[in-house]
This record gives C-alpha cells, structure tokens and sequence, in this order.
C-alpha cells in the first residue's frame, strides 16, 4: 500500500486501535500493561508512514498514557 491509499481507508489500522483500547481500558492492570506493549510493537509499524502517524499518533499516546497511570495508580503490583 502506497501512503494515499493508507491515508484514504486505513480500516484495518483503526480497528486494530480499537481493539487494543478496549484493554487499555480494563480493570485488569495486566490487560493494560499488554495494550501498551501493543501499541509500541504498532507504532514500530506505522512509523514509517506519515498519514498514519497524522492521523492515530495523539489517540495512541492517549491510550498509552492513561494506560500507564492507570497501572501505576494500581495496587495489584
């Protein structure tokens, strides 16, 4: 895929967001943990293109922030 065709219909990209904000968002502090280490393994990807960085880089770091501060406000540790 070419950048126009990912900046016009990036779907995929947007579902598998979704999915892994959903577990951002778990009571689970491990499921939060696992959705961070996602979202790098994600961003690693997506680096490369400039559409897709313009368009899911603040809603990553969102979910990657509240995240963290959920798991560091956690006491299951």
């Amino acid at each position: 895929m070419n950048d126009q065709e990912l900046k016009d219909n990036p779907a995929n990209i947007k579902s598998l967001i979704r999915r892994i904000e959903s577990n951002s968002n778990h009571p689970c502090p491990f499921k939060r943990l696992s959705s961070v280490l996602c979202f790098t393994k994600i961003f690693e990807v997506i680096k490369d293109y400039d559409p897709l960085i313009d368009r899911f880089c603040l809603e990553i770091t969102r979910c990657v922030l509240a995240s963290l501060k959920m798991c560091h406000n956690s006491l299951e540790f």
